[in-house]
């Protein structure tokens, strides 16, 4: 149950300090991306294009380190002032800590035949330092395949709670109730190839520059692992989403969807716990 917390008032210092763990984050993984962009000529020249598509890609992956990082010493250490807006005040042991984090090698290591495969796809053009887009134009591609990956996210995701392939497969990934950032890729290996391999796979069928693939994998894997942070900062936009696929966790139930829209538009919209355990009541009776 999530409980009614005091939250203490906000002032400049307080709100300076927590925004640097979102902010933080994103300055770090753009310096790595403006890094990579400046060499990428010499080191697909060194590399070879093969090998060079998969280093980008596990690049692209690794970014989110720092964020994974930060939300499990908040979470460890109850570290102010981001651990008053966590939005279930239940602990988690620090056995699933490191159990998740283990499972987050396990995840890596299994996307690797994956990348592999993927990384034979993209021609010459993909690679070209002479043909990465401009920021706009990269920022332009980066939200279609943000938008794209919902769609089969939403439908994906609700077909795993049928009851047979719940039982089977997605139950792996619900079994922390209460949701923290390194859950985000916690899953049967089946589901990560059905959830996670659209995140991988729309730069490559859209046919964008692999540039562009790095900047998805950033923005995308640190959504997915905000998305399961548990915590709902006032300074941070994402937030409220944050809450609602914390509710989908504690009700197993509703909010399939990453964005909400596909949701709003199918009834699957969750946002009262305590209307959605009346409803729960009211089917029962």
């Amino acid at each position: 149950m999530t409980a009614d917390t005091e939250v203490k008032p906000l002032g400049w210092g307080t709100t300076f300090k927590g925004m640097l763990l979102p902010f933080g984050h994103f300055a770090l993984g753009f310096i790595q991306i403006f890094w990579l962009h400046k060499y990428w000529g010499q080191l697909l020249e060194h590399f070879g294009q093969h090998n060079f598509v998969m280093l980008v890609t596990a690049i692209g992956f690794s970014l989110v380190a720092p964020q994974l990082v930060g939300y499990t010493l908040i979470d460890l250490f109850h570290l102010e002032p981001w651990y008053q807006f966590k939005i279930q005040k239940r602990d988690v042991p620090f056995k699933d800590h490191v159990k998740a984090w283990k499972r987050l090698a396990t995840v890596a290591l299994e996307t690797v035949p994956q990348v592999y495969l993927l990384s034979m796809l993209p021609g010459p053009e993909m690679t070209d330092p002479e043909l990465i887009p401009s920021v706009p134009v990269v920022a332009f591609q980066v939200a279609i395949c943000a938008i794209l990956w919902e769609i089969p996210f939403y439908l994906s995701h609700r077909l795993l709670h049928i009851p047979a392939l719940y039982r089977h497969i997605h139950k792996v990934h619900h079994e922390y109730e209460t949701p923290i950032s390194t859950m985000g890729v916690y899953a049967h290996w089946i589901e990560h190839q059905i959830l996670v391999g659209p995140v991988v796979c729309t730069p490559y069928f859209m046919g964008f520059h692999m540039f562009v693939s790095v900047v998805w994998y950033f923005v995308g894997f640190t959504g997915i692992m905000g998305f399961h942070s548990g915590y709902t900062f006032p300074w941070h936009k994402m937030g409220q989403k944050h809450k609602l696929h914390d509710l989908h966790h504690e009700l197993n139930t509703g909010n399939f969807g990453f964005f909400g829209g596909i949701d709003y538009l199918l009834g699957t919209h969750i946002t009262d716990i305590e209307k959605e355990k009346e409803r729960r009541r009211a089917k029962v009776e």
